[in-house]
């Protein structure tokens, strides 16, 4: 990274892929497993992702990445109490009701 920034070529690296620096300052600072929890989500809700915009999905992802009910998601996981039906400490329930 440090080898690119000194290049020059940080910014339009980060731009192709959807990031700012900041947001790149904080994703160094996310736990390993931050964001993972939204495919498993997405799988109990039988949602394709695939279906959704890139911009939509990485937006998504990014969404559960800096989630402060990371704990929920890990209860619902482990219960199977996620269904699809949402819960308002989800910020991104809409994109996985069916």
């Amino acid at each position: 990274m440090a080898r690119v920034a000194q290049l020059g070529r940080l910014d339009p690296v980060l731009a192709d892929i959807g990031l700012s620096r900041a947001q790149l300052d904080v994703l160094m600072t996310l736990p390993e497993d931050a964001g993972r929890q939204f495919e498993a989500m997405a799988g109990s809700a039988r949602v394709d992702l695939n279906t959704l915009p890139p911009a939509v999905l990485r937006d998504a992802t990014w969404t559960c990445m800096v989630c402060r009910n990371a704990a929920a998601c890990r209860t619902w996981q482990r219960g199977g109490g996620w269904r699809g039906d949402g819960d308002s400490r989800c910020p991104n329930a809409a994109l996985l009701r069916h």
